[in-house]
């Protein structure tokens, strides 16, 4: 029996069983190699189509929301041109050349604040209205002035008196 294990012994140590064995691991480690490699390259591929459907869904939510943004003003401004008071207003300091009467002002800005009311929006937070020329921006429920200072303007009683620095939050030597 010993005579048997120790042939047994002497396989393990030949030349062709090494080889054997060895190309055996080889195939092994090859084959899990080619596997890994597969795994790895289809989880790549995923992971890049899962980003570019997110950024897809991401940029087109953006743009249905820009959209939505973009139509909110334009019924704004269809409704402020429409408006009768925005039109008595500037027919009375443009066309006319005449301060602005109180309560025409208080029926613009009024109106537009019915206007910013009745878009049924929270991504429009306020409507300001400019003439061209003119020193002031007219908000709902306020009167901006676009000069560095607020003052009276007018001499005009107001809902409202300020400067766009001081509504935008800017301070600074540059306004």
């Amino acid at each position: 029996m010993a005579l048997h294990s120790q042939r047994d012994v002497h396989y393990f140590k030949s030349r062709i069983f090494k080889r054997l064995f060895f190309t055996y691991i080889l195939l092994i480690v090859v084959a899990f190699g080619a596997y890994i490699s597969w795994y790895v390259h289809s989880y790549a591929v995923s992971y890049t189509q899962r980003t570019e459907t997110a950024w897809e869904q991401t940029s087109a939510a953006f743009s249905n929301l820009v959209d939505q943004q973009l139509l909110s003003a334009q019924a704004i401004s269809s409704q402020i041109n429409a408006s009768e008071s925005c039109r008595n207003l500037l027919r009375t300091v443009y066309v006319e050349k005449n301060t602005v009467n109180p309560l025409q002002l208080y029926n613009m800005l009024g109106e537009l604040s019915r206007i910013k009311g009745a878009t049924g929006t929270r991504g429009i937070y306020n409507i300001c209205l400019a003439f061209q020329g003119d020193n002031r921006a007219f908000l709902a429920g306020a009167v901006a002035s676009l000069n560095d200072q607020a003052g009276r303007l007018d001499h005009t009683p107001f809902l409202g008196v300020t400067t766009v620095a001081d509504l935008l939050h800017i301070h600074g030597s540059n306004n």
